[in-house]
């Protein structure tokens, strides 16, 4: 019931903006937006901010691209793969240490 009542109230509010943009809706039809100076200058400023941003990050893409920093990338990755495969042996070689310090029987149940 009160849910009824605010959907009417609802639209009572909202046929007086309704009836005033049908009204009005022709006029805004037939403005050209092209037209306008002020959204001419703002194109134009828009080129201008793109045109700029676009060269200055030209630089920096032509640098991360750059052979010089594709070796160091290469350099990383054979430094972080050499450090990897040092901790596997090491594990391995804890784990060996720990079978030869135990005793004889020690071992063949850990087996």
């Amino acid at each position: 019931m009160f849910n009824i009542i605010i959907l009417i109230i609802i639209f009572i509010c909202l046929l007086p903006i309704i009836i005033l943009i049908g009204r009005k809706f022709p006029l805004l039809a037939n403005i050209n937006v092209q037209e306008l100076q002020a959204e001419k200058q703002a194109e134009v400023k828009m080129a201008l901010l793109e045109k700029r941003f676009k060269k200055k990050f030209m630089f920096i893409n032509a640098f991360l691209k750059s052979p010089f920093l594709r070796k160091i990338g290469m350099f990383l990755k054979k430094f972080y793969q050499e450090i990897v495969n040092l901790e596997k042996k090491y594990k391995n070689e804890r784990k060996n240490r720990k079978i030869t310090q135990l005793t004889k029987w020690e071992r063949e149940e850990k087996i």
